[in-house]
């Protein structure tokens, strides 16, 4: 059986919880192969945050915001990288962004935890 994007997508989250960075890298490429998603390009950009790859995971999380413009865990991902990079009003800016989409998101209080801390 040949797999398609949504096989790909499942398993490359797979791979990132096991911490297969590598492994998960790959799979998420063929997905995005398959379908250049705000989705896929946001899993790949928290890869790569995982990895402490900030310049491509910053790079990667900015072309899911292209394509996505309004799926906020593109936007939550842009604020952890800047946070992790310690660039913390850019970090602000992304994380209000992701609250005015998800309000109520499963990351939503934890946001707001941190934005307290930047402020």
């Amino acid at each position: 059986m040949v797999k398609g994007y949504k096989e790909h997508l499942s398993d490359a989250r797979k791979l990132f919880r096991k911490k297969q960075h590598d492994q998960a890298l790959e799979v998420i490429d063929k997905a995005l192969a398959e379908q250049r998603s705000a989705q896929a390009l946001t899993l790949k950009a928290d890869i790569l945050l995982d990895k402490r790859d900030f310049q491509a995971a910053l790079a990667t999380v900015e072309q899911a915001i292209a394509v996505g413009s309004r799926y906020a865990d593109a936007w939550l991902i842009k604020g952890q990288i800047h946070f992790a990079k310690e660039d913390y009003a850019a970090a602000k800016s992304a994380f209000e962004r992701y609250l005015s989409l998800k309000p109520t998101g499963r990351e939503a209080e934890q946001v707001r935890l941190l934005l307290e801390s930047i402020e």
